[in-house]
């Protein structure tokens, strides 16, 4: 009897020899799993320190993989008609001149063409031609994914252009000048992004960034790692002069609550800087609350327009609008702001408007917008410009159309 009990225990002991150590792991894998999911949900700062930025780093080369395998990506559109050309040229109604642009089908390329749309110069300088082996961007994208985002011509025919990546972080690539034969006369090896300016004395006034692992203590509610945009001015020979960091400058002005309004971005990138503009005498003659040599600056993801004053690298005015998404904030010679409005307009013909709005009693003085006939939309990119006529000369960049408004709203020239 004792023999047959044996036997008959034999099975039933090889089977929890079995089965113990499998619900041993799956108990284990279970509790790793409960913890690992706390740490991600309550963002433990040594998840926030060492995993999470691994995670976004193997998440962004997927995404640049992607990019790059792909015609079109990181935003890019099509043009909303196939049409070339001029579309619209009315002489009594524009202001005649020329027109610079730079393209994104045409990588580092900006073209002068006329009234007729007959191209009078091209500049064209690749980003490898300047930066064979960049010190600043360890892993380029390809040639055809780096363009320029912002040129602006000199009166000799110099062009100082910044080159912009479309994939990866951070995407500004640098700052250069060149002759009008695309030779290079300076670089600046930086993360120049987005915008620039330029005063009277040649100076340049950029835009760049980098990212930063370390929490911002003033406003802990942003996550790391993040991108976080700097003011940098350079000499007329492309020399820096002076760095002020944007945070820093919020975070030592009257105006640091608006940093709680600032909130977390997916991409990292939580303020999105993308204009900047020198005050002139006259707007600040208009407006008590800045002076000439402060720059004004768009931080388009919590929509706040800012002016800093670079002797003290503080911020001395803000304002939140009711624009959305906006780019190209200009202070205008009669004390109003100019921007592009990407995504504030309700009604039909599209989301985007040309605001010119008063910053001392916050009127819309003026305002065009697009119609059923005239559609108007740029989501996430787009400028203007106000000429020497009243007229205004605006770019739709998703949809690949340059045109000139009068005041009346009348299209001019396209």
């Amino acid at each position: 009897m004792n023999v047959i009990n044996m036997a008959r225990q034999f099975p039933v002991k090889r089977f929890f020899d079995r089965v113990l150590p499998v619900l041993f792991f799956a108990s284990a894998a279970l509790v790793f799993f409960i913890v690992g999911a706390y740490v991600a949900e309550f963002d433990i700062p040594w998840y926030q320190k060492v995993l999470q930025p691994s995670f976004r780093g193997i998440k962004a080369l997927e995404e640049k993989y992607e990019i790059d395998r792909k015609k079109y990506g990181c935003d890019w559109t099509l043009a909303r008609e196939a049409k070339t050309g001029i579309g619209v040229c009315r002489p009594e109604l524009t202001y005649a001149g020329l027109t610079l642009y730079a393209p994104f089908g045409e990588p580092s390329t900006a073209r002068l063409i006329s009234m007729t749309g007959k191209e009078v110069h091209r500049w064209h300088l690749p980003f490898r031609e300047i930066w064979p082996e960049p010190p600043h961007v360890p892993n380029p994208s390809r040639e055809d994914r780096i363009h320029w985002h912002c040129v602006r011509l000199l009166p000799n025919g110099d062009l100082i252009a910044n080159y912009v990546s479309a994939g990866g972080s951070p995407y500004g690539y640098g700052l250069a000048k060149i002759d009008k034969d695309s030779k290079l006369i300076w670089r600046f090896s930086d993360n120049a992004h987005h915008d620039f300016d330029i005063d009277e004395s040649g100076k340049v006034y950029g835009l760049t960034h980098h990212i930063d692992l370390e929490p911002l203590k003033a406003a802990q509610h942003l996550p790391t790692p993040r991108l976080e945009d700097s003011i940098v001015v350079l000499s007329p020979d492309g020399q820096v002069l002076q760095r002020v960091a944007i945070f820093d400058a919020f975070i030592k002005s009257k105006f640091c609550h608006y940093l709680d309004s600032i909130t977390s971005d997916k991409l990292g990138d939580p303020t999105h800087t993308n204009g900047i503009d020198v005050i002139s005498p006259s707007f600040a003659r208009h407006n008590s609350f800045c002076s000439p040599g402060d720059v004004m600056v768009s931080l388009r993801n919590p929509g706040i327009l800012a002016i800093i004053n670079l002797q003290r690298e503080e911020v001395v005015w803000a304002a939140r609008g009711m624009w959305k998404g906006q780019h190209d904030c200009d202070p205008l010679e009669n004390g109003n702001i100019m921007l592009f409005d990407n995504r504030g307009n309700c009604g039909d013909g599209g989301t985007t408007r040309i605001l010119e709005w008063n910053p001392r009693t916050g009127a819309i003085e003026w305002c065009y917008r697009g119609s059923r006939e005239q559609f108007f939309e740029s989501e996430s990119r787009g400028g203007q410009q106000l000429l020497p006529n009243g007229n205004v000369l605006i770019t739709e960049s998703n949809n690949g159309r340059i045109f000139e408004v009068t005041r009346d709203g009348e299209i001019a020239w396209s």
